[in-house]
């Protein structure tokens, strides 16, 4: 009986590891076929897709490709990474995963690259019916080395969701943890964000092709525009909660208003005029400005104003009231 059962159970155990090594056969072949697919139609709309050669694996429980020394390049946007893999459940086959692995560098076409680095992962739905797909992107401990900055940005905990709304409306929300500048940034109210998120609607058709200049000469023709719908920042002192609606003004730069709710301005007063920011005179007179504008909640929390905002020719103001002016935006005008 004893001998059997063993005989039994070595014929399931068996026969399980058959089935399971057929579906990982037919599974890696699947997604060899659709990476290659996908490669040949992005290059047909022309893409740069690059990378060594492709590798199997993740059995018994996953199917994989890795691709070495990885390249995305379009009209406006590049990415390379050092190793990329994609990634199916076998128990789950519903979702793609996207793990790239090593240094990565993002940014624009011919212009400045962000190198990333960090525990990255993107999901991707799989099949063609149904809504269009969305995308979620999560990561721990991300660094973003920017250019012209010595340290690197880093990011305890991110999380952000891309998908297609009603027409050509994409939606995008965002939400960050535990953020930690270099000092070379010099923050004015300190090296560390709480938290920052923001929920916002990308309106208008976005151009896949021509120069990035291009492109959005042609998205702010037609009409084009960014809603955020809900943007916190935890900074510090200061909290702040708000949304705006944004465009593209005639001459490609950002425009737009937005209304603002600030609580802890005092403490980011004082702050800003401890470290230099702003004169002592500017922050009394600030706080003095603000205080009249506050509000008390009724729930007896701390005091809070709503500020609008407007942004016009590279100015932001609240009201006639000029605070900063910034820097030109410059579009690439060429494609390589």
């Amino acid at each position: 009986m004893r001998r059997r059962i063993f005989w039994l159970l070595l014929g399931v155990v068996g026969l399980t590891a058959a089935v399971d090594t057929a579906c990982w056969l037919w599974a890696t072949r699947a997604l060899s076929q659709g990476y290659a697919a996908w490669a040949a139609a992005r290059r047909a709309e022309g893409w740069t897709i690059a990378g060594g050669p492709a590798s199997r694996g993740g059995w018994p429980l996953h199917a994989t490709l890795a691709v070495s020394d990885a390249e995305l390049r379009s009209a406006a946007l590049v990415w390379k990474a050092e190793r990329v893999t994609l990634r199916i459940g076998l128990l789950n086959p519903s979702r793609l995963l996207v793990l790239p692995e090593g240094k990565q560098l993002l940014g624009l076409t011919n212009g400045p690259e962000t190198v990333l680095a960090g525990a990255l992962s993107t999901s991707l739905p799989l099949g063609a019916d149904g809504p269009r797909p969305t995308a979620d992107l999560r990561g721990q401990d991300v660094r973003l080395s920017l250019p012209g900055l010595a340290g690197s940005v880093r990011v305890a905990s991110l999380q952000a969701e891309a998908g297609w709304a009603a027409g050509n409306a994409l939606s995008l929300v965002l939400d960050t943890a535990g953020i930690t500048l270099p000092p070379d940034m010099r923050p004015p109210l300190g090296d560390r964000i709480t938290s920052l998120s923001l929920e916002a609607m990308v309106n208008g058709t976005l151009p896949e092709d021509g120069s990035p200049r291009e492109q959005a000469a042609r998205w702010r023709g037609e009409g084009g525009s960014l809603d955020v719908s809900r943007l916190s920042l935890a900074w510090g002192p200061l909290t702040l909660s708000g949304e705006a609606k944004l465009a593209l003004d005639d001459r490609l730069q950002p425009a737009g208003s937005s209304v603002v709710h600030l609580a802890g301005y005092a403490e980011a007063t004082d702050m800003l005029a401890a470290n230099g920011s702003v004169t002592r005179s500017e922050a009394a007179a600030a706080k003095a400005v603000l205080a009249l504008l506050a509000r008390f909640p009724e729930d007896g929390g701390a005091a809070e104003v709503a500020l609008p905002l407007t942004l016009n020719d590279r100015t932001l103001a609240v009201r006639s009231f000029r605070l900063t002016r910034l820097p030109l935006l410059v579009w690439p005008a060429s494609q390589q």
